[in-house]
């Protein structure tokens, strides 16, 4: 300390390390819990978005299916998406329509029973090759899905209405411990 010029005295400034040391502990803390938290809500995210847009559509296509192929015509199809499920399901609403028409032409024509078997085989041949058509294309849309969850650089988990899990990704497995790994397996596997 100067007082006209003179040195009168000195400031020391003592710093305890240990707090320096609890502050980085503490910031490391959050930081990681921060970290876990927002990791935590992108899964939750990930699992209710894919439940809404994936898992759901797909599941309410199945149903339909399976009640076209038991009889009922009117079975409702949503045809309003606009990705790849809509593109399967608006395939299976023509396919609909078309033995809807075929239906109704049975019934109005009794006559030439061999030539309207005939013309119902080429159709169900024609309705069939349709059919494996549209299974192809949901068969290369679930490629195009899984390869779309494998490039995601975080573990990502699909799981179904009971809570079973359907997909995951490598990422996720690298994540759990090796035993836990091990036995964890998608049921589409």
């Amino acid at each position: 300390i100067l007082y006209n010029g003179r040195v009168i005295g000195a400031v020391r400034l003592v710093i305890s390390r240990a707090s320096v040391h609890s502050q980085i502990i503490f910031n490391a803390v959050a930081v990681l819990s921060l970290a876990g938290l927002i990791f935590l809500g992108v899964a939750a995210t990930s699992l209710i978005i894919t439940r809404r847009y994936i898992s759901r559509p797909l599941r309410e296509l199945s149903e339909s299916a399976t009640r076209i192929a038991a009889g009922d015509l009117d079975a409702a199809i949503d045809v309003g998406r606009r990705d790849e499920i809509g593109a399967l399901a608006q395939k299976f609403d023509v396919m609909r329509g078309s033995i809807r028409s075929l239906v109704g032409e049975l019934r109005e024509s009794n006559a030439g029973l061999e030539e309207a078997n005939r013309t119902l085989e080429e159709r169900v041949a024609a309705r069939t090759a349709e059919a494996a058509a549209a299974m192809r294309e949901a068969e290369s849309a679930h490629g195009r899905m899984i390869d779309a969850i494998e490039s995601i650089s975080e573990g990502f988990v699909l799981y179904d209405a009971t809570e079973r899990m359907v997909i995951c990704n490598r990422r996720y497995r690298e994540m759990l411990p090796p035993a836990l790994a091990q036995i964890i397996v998608p049921r589409s596997e």
